[in-house]
């Protein structure tokens, strides 16, 4: 999981929830997420509208452009129709106010994208 907020406390709050199944990597900015994804390709993003530099749109977009088709969502206090219909289009699974519970946001992505294939399954399904 890769989560993308800049207060230092959100991004605590939110590992120690996920930590326990699930490998998480965090950034502070949308410049660090997009060189976070391209080196460690997590299952899903977790991602902040409000950040430093690139709002969560335009960070979700720097990945996508980066060859990278994770699962995201987008959270935010200051969510409105603009922001959601932004996201929307760019393939955000979900928009969600803080505060809300990762788990449960998480949960969710995975049912909806429904098991990653192994690199053995991938194998056997290539003709």
């Amino acid at each position: 999981m890769l989560v993308v907020d800049d207060y230092a406390a959100t991004l605590e709050s939110i590992r120690r929830l996920l930590q326990t199944d699930h490998q998480v990597y965090e950034a502070s900015s949308g410049e660090d997420a997009v060189r976070i994804a391209i080196r460690e390709k997590p299952d899903v993003a977790l991602i902040d509208y409000r950040l430093p530099g690139m709002n969560g749109v335009q960070t979700a977009a720097a990945i996508r452009q980066a060859g990278l088709d994770m699962p995201w969502v987008l959270f935010s206090g200051l969510v409105n129709d603009r922001v959601t219909s932004e996201a929307a289009a760019l393939g955000a699974v979900n928009v969600v106010w803080s505060p809300f519970d990762p788990r449960e946001i998480i949960r969710d992505v995975l049912k909806r994208r429904g098991p990653r294939p192994t690199s053995k399954m991938a194998r056997n399904t290539v003709r």
